[in-house]
C-alpha cells in the first residue's frame, strides 16, 4: 500500500514539475480556412446568352463580320480589332488587313460561311434568303438600329459591345457614348440653322443631323425627315451647316439658300461621313464648326 501512494506522489511531483517548462512556441503558419463545397456558394451570374436587336447570342463573339463601316469603327474603338474576320468592302478606316466580304446589299455569302463568324453585324437591311444561308451556317446575324438620337446613338454602341461583354458592362459604354457626343456638342453654342445634306435636302425632325444639332441651336427645319429646301423659305436661319460634299457654290446658287446668305447667314461645312457613319468622329463635327466660326470672328 505504501508502495502505491510512493509512486503516486512521484508522478504528482512529475506533473508539477512540467508547469515550470517553457511554452510551446505557436507555429507561424497562417490559419488554413477550410470553404465549404464550392457548389454551396453563390454563382457569378452568366453574362451568355444575351439577346441584341431581336437576335439571340449564345456566347462571347470571337469571329465577327462586319458589314457597315460605322460597326467597323466602333468595333476598333472598343479594341476587339483582332475579332474581325470579314468587313465590308465599303470599310475604309482604320486600315485593317481584313478579308472583305461584300456589302449589305450584295454580301458575298459563300466567303462569310466560309469565315464561320460567330455573329455578324450590320446596320443597313439584308435580304431575308442572304439571312437565311448565313444563318444556317451558324453565325448570329444582328440588324442594327441606325441612330437618330443621341440615345439611340449610346444604343449602338451597347449593341455593338454585347456581343462582347454581355449586357451590364455593354449598357455603360453606350451611356458614356453618348455622353461623350453631348459633351462635344455642347462646345458649339449657335443660334438657328439649316443643315442641308449632300443631295441639297434640308434634315428635319426624326434625322440624325437634327438630333445632334439641335443641341446646340435651333433647327429652322421643323418637318420630319428631310425636306426640300423650297419648304423652308420663310425660315431665317443665322447658320447654314452644309456637308462637305457640297461646295459653297452649291450653296449659293440654290434659291432659297441664296436668300439666306444675303440675309447674313453665315455658312459652315461638315464631314458628312459623321452623320453617315456614327462613331467616336461624330465629335469632330462640332470641332469643324468651332473652327469656322472662330475664322469667321477673325474677318
Amino acid at each position: 500500500m505504501k508502495r502505491f501512494w510512493m509512486i503516486t506522489v512521484v508522478c504528482c511531483l512529475m506533473l508539477a514539475g512540467c508547469s515550470d517548462a517553457a511554452p510551446v512556441a505557436e507555429s507561424s503558419q497562417p490559419t488554413e480556412i477550410i470553404v465549404s463545397d464550392v457548389a454551396d456558394l453563390p454563382a457569378e451570374p452568366a453574362l451568355f446568352p444575351i439577346e441584341i436587336c431581336g437576335t439571340e447570342i449564345a456566347a462571347e463573339a470571337k469571329r465577327v463580320v462586319s458589314l457597315s463601316p460605322a460597326v467597323t469603327e466602333i468595333i476598333a474603338e472598343l479594341g476587339y480589332t483582332d475579332r474581325l474576320c470579314g468587313i465590308s468592302s465599303y470599310c475604309d478606316y482604320p486600315e485593317l488587313t481584313v478579308q472583305a466580304v461584300g456589302s449589305p446589299e450584295n454580301p458575298d455569302v459563300e466567303v462569310i460561311t466560309a469565315l464561320k463568324p460567330d455573329v455578324l453585324f450590320t446596320i443597313s437591311d439584308i435580304s431575308e434568303r442572304d439571312i437565311y444561308a448565313i444563318e444556317e451556317c451558324g453565325t448570329a446575324v444582328v440588324e442594327l438600329e441606325a441612330p437618330s438620337s443621341l440615345e439611340s446613338y449610346g444604343k449602338l454602341y451597347s449593341d455593338i459591345a454585347a456581343a462582347f461583354v454581355g449586357d451590364d458592362a455593354a449598357k455603360t459604354i453606350g451611356e458614356e457614348a453618348a455622353l461623350t457626343l453631348n459633351s462635344a456638342a455642347n462646345t458649339v453654342n449657335l443660334t438657328s440653322f439649316v443643315y442641308v445634306t449632300g443631295k441639297m435636302t434640308a434634315a428635319g425632325k426624326g434625322t440624325f443631323e437634327d438630333a445632334l444639332l439641335s443641341v446646340c441651336c435651333e433647327n429652322v427645319c421643323t418637318s420630319e425627315g428631310y425636306a426640300q429646301l423650297s419648304e423652308i423659305t420663310d425660315a431665317a436661319p443665322e447658320y447654314i451647316i452644309a456637308s462637305d460634299e457640297l461646295t459653297y457654290e452649291d450653296v449659293a446658287y440654290d434659291d432659297t439658300l441664296s436668300v439666306f446668305i444675303y440675309n447674313g447667314a453665315q455658312v459652315v461645312f461638315v464631314s458628312a461621313s459623321g452623320f453617315e457613319r456614327p462613331s467616336a468622329r461624330t465629335c469632330e463635327i462640332f470641332a469643324q464648326i468651332g473652327e469656322q466660326l472662330l475664322g469667321y470672328a477673325a474677318e
